[in-house]
């Protein structure tokens, strides 16, 4: 598990090194086995390279003359295959240290060609995509950048590119599975540090209110408007499920900085909404599961494997069932092993125009023995047998609600179409008399405008 600083930053901000928060964890919570930073120095800035020509004595370097704006210019030898004229790129600047490669940006002659300073690639500034790739960043095509920001510090234009992983050891969130999330370690930093005043803003205050006085079952039950897919559930294994259908989605490769906390997180980025799952996953600690709408035939049934059933896991495996798995079905197949991995004939792929979210709560225990016998020890697996608090499953609609506003440049427009729900009957307390909810600001929450 890894905690990502610009993820906790969503909901809570501390003024203290990561060094420090990392050693409060230790102390009161849970074990930090590494802490991760990028930071840029101010010392790498945003350059363009006015021409690119072939060296005369390589075949794969180039000799490049990279405006230097009231500096004038100077000669870089790059190396990198894509490296072109008029490219706004990252420029290290004579002193930069790069620690983990040992070296020390200093004139130089490669070839016996003159070079200054170096254009670098995202791996070397500690952004771990294009790795396998022999390119510089070419600026143009993940940020927001122009003319203007010539020899700005690249940190200092884009801030979220300086951040902190703290890698977290698993065995110590055995009985705290608020912690698999970023909303549950916002609300632990800010009991350690909130007597002491150390807190810059924190928008849990704000969540506190709104789930002390929302009924989740009051708000569920009043909805009007029902989704075409309903929730049929036929197995003691489900406490509560969500469905939120979406509709005319764009499936498309997720802006940079929602593929940067994928990266951060140790993951790799696939497209947008695949992306957001993963990211909501680890941001909230509930698992989700998107289907391609088009896909399902009938309602969304929860059921008990049958006997032998077989699966095709989204990888491509086959696994045989036995009765004690929980299955996601449609009328005629199997869609997703509840709880532990989508299916192969029911993701989302870059043609997907609808999609079901589905925000579940599943008995732990069946599903830590489907996990262990078939060895689909996944990220949702490994939550869900943490015994989420089934409560907790049905508020995080609203963090739902609340991430999808959030990465909306990313995920590009979207209808909310409808929506439905399962809830084991007796497992929720009654709802105390006394709480009042804004009835039109969940409807504008939910679908966008109040009725």
């Amino acid at each position: 598990m890894k905690y990502v600083s610009s993820l906790i930053r969503k909901y809570i901000s501390v003024n203290d090194t990561a060094e420090n928060i990392a050693n409060n964890l230790i102390l009161k919570t849970v074990e930090i086995e590494e802490i991760i930073q990028r930071s840029l120095p101010v010392s790498i800035v945003i350059g363009k390279v006015l021409t690119c020509e072939n060296h005369p004595d390589s075949d794969h370097l180039h000799v490049c003359q990279v405006d230097c704006w009231d500096k004038g210019q100077f000669q870089i030898v790059c190396g990198a295959d894509n490296v072109a004229s008029w490219l706004l790129v990252p420029v290290a600047l004579e002193g930069t240290e790069f620690k983990k490669a040992w070296i020390t940006i200093a004139p130089r002659k490669l070839r016996w060609i003159d070079s200054n300073w170096m254009i670098c690639s995202k791996g070397e500034l500690e952004i771990n995509e294009d790795s396998d790739q022999h390119r510089i960043w070419d600026l143009s095509q993940d940020l927001e950048v122009d003319e203007n920001d010539l020899w700005t510090p690249l940190a200092e234009k884009f801030e979220r590119l300086n951040t902190f992983v703290l890698d977290v050891d698993n065995k110590g969130l055995t009985n705290r599975p608020d912690l698999t999330g970023h909303f549950g370690v916002a609300w632990e930093l800010n009991s350690m540090y909130f007597p002491a005043g150390n807190i810059n803003y924190s928008k849990l205050p704000d969540y506190q209110k709104s789930f002390e006085t929302t009924s989740m079952l009051d708000l569920l039950e009043h909805t009007e408007k029902k989704g075409k897919k309903q929730v049929v559930a036929e197995t003691q294994g489900l406490n509560n499920y969500i469905l939120l259908e979406i509709n005319n989605v764009q499936v498309k490769k997720a802006d940079f900085f929602m593929r940067l906390q994928t990266l951060d997180l140790g993951s790799s980025p696939i497209n947008n909404w695949v992306d957001f799952s993963n990211l909501f996953m680890n941001i909230s600690g509930q698992p989700v599961h998107f289907f391609d709408a088009d896909k399902v035939e009938g309602n969304i049934i929860v059921r008990n494997a049958k006997e032998g059933e077989e699966f095709t896991d989204l990888f491509g495996k086959t696994h045989k069932l036995i009765p004690q798995d929980i299955v996601i079905a449609d009328e005629k197949k199997s869609l997703c092993l509840g709880g532990v991995m989508g299916g192969l004939n029911s993701g989302v792929t870059d043609e997907t125009k609808n999609i079901l979210i589905e925000i579940a709560n599943f008995d732990p225990v069946a599903l830590r023995k489907t996990g262990v016998r078939l060895g689909l020890r996944t990220d949702s697996e490994l939550r869900n047998e943490k015994n989420i608090n089934p409560t907790f499953s049905l508020y995080c609609l609203l963090l739902l609600l609340d991430e999808l506003g959030y990465y909306k440049k990313s995920l590009g427009e979207y209808e909310i179409g409808g929506l439905s729900y399962y809830v084991k009957p007796d497992l929720h307390p009654i709802a105390p008399k006394n709480i009042t909810v804004d009835w039109g600001k969940m409807e504008q929450l939910i679908f966008g405008h109040a009725s």
